[in-house]
């Protein structure tokens, strides 16, 4: 599974840079599902993920990827965020199934 996290973590780590949906849509298994826990999910699907990424991309939102802790079921990724609102920093639980990527949970959000 190691391999199957650095691709994918170098795909999102691309996609979020550069607001790639069709590259996220290819890192995403079907029934990806995107919030906090188990009954609380913002998203429910592959579909619901791409548009809330949309959403994000759309009002001027883009991440950086600036770490990556491999775990293992998943990684975590550290994301720099620059939005209209101002920067700041998150952290993204990552849950892989295959060799995609199942479940997004944000783990935290940090302090600059």
């Amino acid at each position: 599974m190691s391999e199957a996290i650095d691709i994918l973590a170098d795909g999102f780590r691309r996609a979020y840079a550069d607001g790639d949906r069709e590259l996220l849509s290819s890192l995403l298994d079907p029934d990806a599902t995107w919030g906090v826990g188990e009954g609380d999910r913002t998203c429910h699907n592959r579909a619901e993920v791409l548009a809330w990424f949309d959403g994000l991309w759309r009002h001027g939102v883009r991440g950086t990827v600036s770490g990556v802790e491999k775990e293992p079921d998943g990684f975590v990724l550290l994301v720099d965020v620059q939005s209209p609102q101002g920067p700041f920093r998150v952290r993204q639980r990552m849950t892989v199934v295959g060799d995609r990527v199942a479940t997004i949970m944000p783990d935290e959000r940090l302090p600059e």
